[in-house]
């Protein structure tokens, strides 16, 4: 390819770079695939290629866009709400109001809002013409790199968006619990002291990049220029140099920036930061927890969750109890059923009374004959549960008398409830 663009004069020796860009369209998922592939022709000869590929979604065409555009325009006019009614809590208390990280935090939240709502209605601005008009062969070329790097800032800022918005969210659990409140008071307390260690950590790492770059950037491609030195310092710090490579580009000046570079950075810069974390918690774990807000809301939460706990186990219990007393129930029905064929049938002589006469009662009429009539106590058998109880026969049917007068002014009572429900009704309409 590098020798077609040659002979054909597209390339020669001042050219710099060539760059190709693809687009392919995936009509199925609306979906736009940019793919640049860059050649970058170095002073020395070497010939250095990156290919990068960028996915883009355009338009509203499928049913998740409209969801997405619908989340979009609510959270975007919760956002507004609030930014105004932070310009009135600004407007009230003046310097006071950013006093508070939290609310310093707010006011970086809304502006990170306000540049990706920028962006995507530029890249909507853009590309609508693109999805509602048709192409022709003798329009010019979209620039697709254009709307692929539109799209990426989009989500580069939703991304640190969403890292500042669950960063406020952490301020909430000091509200649950005093543990979760110290540590939070942990970092408040310490933020000054670390933004200082930060600024000069960034000054030894951006020095860092500058020796690597000046020194080791025309023979190796991680600090080619001042930008990627920056980056592959800070990634160092986790991963560390690499020596040999390093000592086989200069042996005397590799091993010296690399030793030093592990001395200061990691040894003495990182252990600063955790003696500066344990100085504030040593402070804060010898003050007094005076939030009395988190105390409020631990006293009205917990016990709310705890009552809503013993209700469900109760609830558990109970159903467990009641499943228990059906298979007993149904168990102890067996065995009755059991022990009712075992037990032997009463007999209708039985039933009147030959053999259920009460014997103090025909002594004494033998002995003395009495003229009031004799009534004799019949008594039948009465199973309750295991247990056999005998019930005398006239109880039995007193109680069935009873239930019968019962159940007759119950009926008496729903007619009258019934006739005065329909002259109610008759005098209403």
């Amino acid at each position: 390819m590098m020798k077609r663009l040659k002979a054909r004069g597209w390339t020669d020796r001042s050219t710099r770079a060539v760059f190709f860009d693809q687009v392919i369209y995936n009509a199925e998922l609306n979906s736009f695939v940019s793919i640049r592939s860059s050649f970058e022709f170095n002073p020395w000869g070497s010939v250095v290629s990156l290919i990068r590929a960028r996915v883009m979604r355009f338009g509203f065409v499928r049913f998740n866009d409209v969801v997405l555009l619908i989340l979009d325009i609510t959270v975007y006019t919760f956002v507004v709400v609030a930014i105004f009614s932070t310009i009135i809590k600004i407007w009230r208390l003046r310097w006071k109001f950013f006093q508070s990280l939290l609310n310093q935090l707010d006011i970086v939240n809304y502006f990170f809002f306000l540049i990706t709502g920028y962006y995507k209605i530029n890249l909507y601005m853009s590309t609508y013409s693109l999805m509602t008009v048709p192409s022709k062969p003798q329009d010019p070329p979209r620039d697709f790199e254009s709307f692929g790097w539109t799209y990426a800032q989009i989500g580069n800022w939703n991304g640190f968006n969403s890292l500042i918005t669950w960063s406020k969210a952490l301020v909430y659990l000091g509200l649950l619990h005093h543990s979760f409140n110290m540590l939070l008071r942990v970092i408040t307390e310490s933020s000054k002291n670390v933004s200082v260690f930060t600024l000069m950590f960034f000054i030894v790492l951006w020095a860092y990049a500058q020796t690597l770059y000046v020194c080791f950037g025309t023979d190796i491609i991680r600090w080619k220029n001042i930008g990627n030195s920056f980056l592959s310092s800070i990634e160092a710090v986790l991963h560390g140099l690499q020596f040999d490579e390093l000592q086989a580009v200069n042996q005397y000046l590799g091993p010296l920036v690399s030793f030093s570079f592990l001395f200061i950075c990691l040894f003495f810069m990182l252990n600063t930061f955790l003696a500066l974390i344990m100085k504030s918690y040593d402070k804060v774990s010898k003050m007094k927890d005076e939030d009395s807000l988190s105390k409020e809301f631990a006293k009205g939460v917990f016990p709310l969750f705890k009552s809503i706990s013993e209700r469900l186990s109760k609830l558990s219990r109970k159903r467990k109890v009641k499943d228990e007393g059906k298979h007993d129930r149904e168990s102890k029905q067996e065995d009755k059923t059991e022990k009712k064929q075992a037990w032997p049938e009463v007999n209708d002589s039985d039933k009147n009374g030959e053999h259920f006469t009460d014997k103090l009662a025909t002594s004494t009429s033998l002995a003395k004959p009495d003229e009031r009539p004799q009534f004799l106590r019949q008594r039948t058998l009465y199973r309750r549960d295991d247990d056999l109880v005998e019930v005398p026969l006239e109880t039995l049917q007193q109680l069935t008398v009873s239930l019968n007068d019962l159940q007759s002014k119950v009926k008496t009572l729903s007619d009258r409830v019934k006739t005065a429900e329909c002259v109610y009704l008759g005098q209403k309409i």
